[in-house]
């Protein structure tokens, strides 16, 4: 392990990024090991996401998504958990948002679709983690949304929806849809978004919303403005 923190601090960035992806596949078959390693793991997995170029970034984010899905596989085979995310939730979701800001692509008027980078990374994330965290995964992250859908700028706006797609089916609905449903009107009015990467993005946050909230978009309230 000491030298994989020793190679993510070499020049080439080829070297970073393979050893990142050494310390991902090391997070999925020695899940159990992590722990004596945990503080150095978010910190250099932090570092990465922030700071670094996109590929080694991406990787870094991509640590916290294998151990998300490690622990929900083992909570499905009703297996123990170390319960590494949602022991450091707050620090985790505050650096997945700080990622999913991080857009990879400049303009907002052309076709080009964004490449695999810290905020698509930083997406999934989030949504493997809203799974495990439940409920526990919406006060952050709907104040960042909050925050951000009304900007002026659009990878803000673009970002806050990215962030709200990601948790439509880990919190409980009824809690969900607490926020939903008072602020769907303005959701759909973003169809009419002068960027067209967020109304890229708002038509897969709709998506998500029909695919777990079904009944709410369906409602006689919301369908006549949803499909019209």
């Amino acid at each position: 392990m000491n030298k994989v923190f020793e190679a993510l601090t070499a020049q080439d960035e080829t070297i970073r990024e393979n050893a990142m992806q050494c310390l991902v596949e090391i997070g999925k078959q020695e899940y159990e090991s992590v722990e004596f390693y945990f503080q150095k793991i978010a910190e250099v997995t932090s570092k990465a996401a922030l700071n670094d170029e996109t590929n080694v970034g991406a990787q870094g984010i991509e640590f916290w998504t294998s151990i998300a899905e490690e622990e929900l596989e083992r909570l499905k085979k009703n297996q123990p958990i170390k319960d590494y995310i949602r022991k450091s939730q707050n620090d985790l979701i505050g650096l997945i948002l700080q990622g999913i800001q991080k857009v990879s692509i400049d303009s907002d008027d052309d076709a080009i679709d964004e490449e695999w980078g810290v905020n698509m990374s930083s997406g999934c994330c989030l949504q493997k983690m809203s799974l495990l965290l439940s409920n526990d995964v919406m006060p952050l992250v709907i104040e960042f949304v909050s925050q951000n859908i009304e900007s002026s700028d659009w990878q803000k706006r673009y970002s806050a929806l990215i962030a709200l797609g990601s948790i439509t089916e880990g919190p409980e609905k009824t809690k969900f849809n607490e926020v939903l449903v008072p602020s769907l009107e303005k959701l759909v009015t973003m169809f009419k978004d002068q960027s067209l990467k967020v109304r890229e993005a708002i038509s897969w946050v709709m998506s998500k919303v029909c695919e777990h909230h079904a009944e709410v978009v369906s409602s006689p309230q919301a369908a006549p403005v949803f499909i019209q």
